[in-house]
């Protein structure tokens, strides 16, 4: 739960105060044994007992505090190196992070799971509007809440097939670990795209702003307009985010326009490291590989109209185009 709560609020801090300390399995084997088990007993239940004022203490207060046998120390020294590994290689302060309030206020066990619901779900809101915030100063876009919302809302539910829904969730919310946010990990890894080489690999310019992705992104949206007989608009709004309110068409079309979007997202993902660009070709290849699944689940769904409706044309389509081209 932890780990799951660390990314999805993009939490830099490796651990909280409530983190728990023993038989935590997340932690090395070696913080995991008959010493620190020890020391749960002597009320070391959580990394929080472990500092004071956000600093962590001398083995010598711990054990004035703890009354921790001395000949416990070098498993405090492998501690601190933990603590050491997990902070970027320098001890730093543990500051209070709100999931600590939410956890700590409740002082019943009644309704202990709902308040914890409530509070973690206005984390990941107050996270939302983080990245609605970055998008809106990437893009310029004024986006309301209820616009947001929707965007957000049926990003889960345009396809059947969870490999686009979860593509999709993480351009939106920025999930990807991009050169520019690798090297504010790390100074030694270079913060340029591995394409262009003259740019900041930011978000944007990976997925969109790079120059050597204009010829990539103009045979696909060419394409598409040719297969839904659309003209799809060179718009990073639709195209990363899936903001299809711009275009005038809907139903049918509308989900093949989004789901041969995020494909074509998905396969820079797959060259993410490499100096080339996808071929239009590995789109192609990876859009009609959906086909038998989809049409297979309009079938269950007693649908086959709307799989017709959905992929007919590319179908068309596929029979004028050499699929190794």
């Amino acid at each position: 739960m932890w780990s799951d709560l660390r990314k999805k609020t993009q939490s830099s801090q490796p651990f909280y105060n409530l983190t728990p300390f023993h038989a935590n399995p997340l932690l090395p084997q070696a913080l995991r044994d008959g010493i620190t088990q020890v020391w749960f007993t002597k009320s070391i239940k959580t990394f929080g007992d472990l500092y004071k004022n956000g600093v962590l203490e001398s083995f010598e207060d711990l054990t004035a505090k703890y009354s921790l046998d001395k000949k416990h120390f070098f498993k405090f020294l492998q501690l601190k190196h933990y603590i050491r590994t997990e902070q970027g290689g320098r001890l730093l302060p543990v500051t209070k992070q709100p999931l600590d309030d939410i956890l700590s206020r409740k002082e019943e066990l009644k309704g202990l799971k709902s308040y914890m619901y409530i509070g973690i779900n206005s984390l990941l809101e107050k996270e939302g509007l983080k990245v609605r915030e970055k998008w809106e100063a990437d893009l310029f876009p004024n986006f309301e809440d209820a616009g947001w919302t929707e965007l957000c809302e049926k990003a889960q539910r345009f396809s059947y097939d969870s490999k686009h829904i979860v593509t999709q969730y993480n351009v939106i919310h920025r999930i990807y670990h991009t050169p520019e946010r690798l090297h504010n990990i790390n100074q030694t890894i270079s913060q340029y795209c591995p394409r262009c080489k003259s740019e900041v690999g930011s978000l944007l310019h990976m997925f969109w702003s790079c120059s050597q992705l204009s010829s990539y992104w103009e045979t696909i949206l060419k394409t598409i307009s040719k297969i839904t007989k659309t003209n799809i608009p060179p718009e990073p709004r639709l195209i990363l985010l899936g903001d299809t309110s711009i275009l005038p068409v809907r139903g049918n079309k509308i989900k093949f326009i989004r789901i041969a979007l995020t494909i074509a997202s998905k396969c820079i993902a797959l060259k993410w490291k490499s100096e080339h660009l996808p071929p239009s070709s590995l789109w192609l290849s990876e859009l009609t590989s959906c086909i038998p699944n989809e049409k297979i689940m309009y079938n269950l769904k007693q649908r086959p109209d709307k799989f017709e409706g959905i992929w007919d044309n590319l179908i068309v389509h596929l029979n004028t185009v050499d699929m190794a081209g």
